[in-house]
């Protein structure tokens, strides 16, 4: 596990990096490959910021507090990161993926050019869970049933990063 600790207007004593080492080594017990993280401490006049970015699994967590000296916002920010994972995996654990079924094509001028058809289950969903499950599992678009209406919606991810929803009409 790599830790870069960055300082901006500020630098960083021996203790404070024992601090920031001791408090982040706490979160290897929530993820497992864990690529790199990157704790940048900047002091601006009376604040106090410590902005914290863990790359695990391909997946990016980030969080930046401010607070009235290092060492509160450095537990801070990790306090905040530690619930971002907990409800990151909450989220994971409901949502089992579905297994493909590959399903056998007849021979059809229509259909020469699907290679597969893949069947999932559709399970009932809010929108911001819909988007963080299209986006952790790196889909551009998503299908859910809506837990609220009941009624069958997709989410898409626009060029431009944000995002677009269909709302089906049946």
């Amino acid at each position: 596990m790599e830790i870069e600790i960055t300082a901006r207007h500020t630098k960083i004593s021996k203790p404070l990096k024992d601090y920031a080492n001791k408090k982040i080594s706490r979160l290897e017990k929530y993820l497992y490959r864990i690529e790199s993280i990157k704790l940048k401490l900047e002091v601006e006049k009376y604040r106090h910021i410590a902005e914290l970015r863990i790359h695990a699994n391909r997946n990016i967590f980030k969080a930046k507090e401010t607070s009235i000296d290092l060492y509160s916002a450095i537990d801070l920010v990790i306090d905040k990161i530690e619930r971002q994972i907990q409800k990151f995996k909450e989220r994971y654990k409901a949502h089992h993926r579905a297994t493909p079924q590959t399903v056998k094509l007849s021979k059809s001028k229509d259909l020469e050019n699907i290679v597969s058809i893949k069947q999932f289950e559709v399970k009932p969903s809010t929108l911001s869970s819909a988007i963080d499950e299209m986006n952790s599992l790196n889909y551009n678009f998503y299908i859910f049933l809506d837990s609220r209406t009941k009624k069958l919606n997709a989410v898409y991810r626009k060029e431009n990063g944000s995002y677009g929803l269909i709302e089906l009409i049946y």
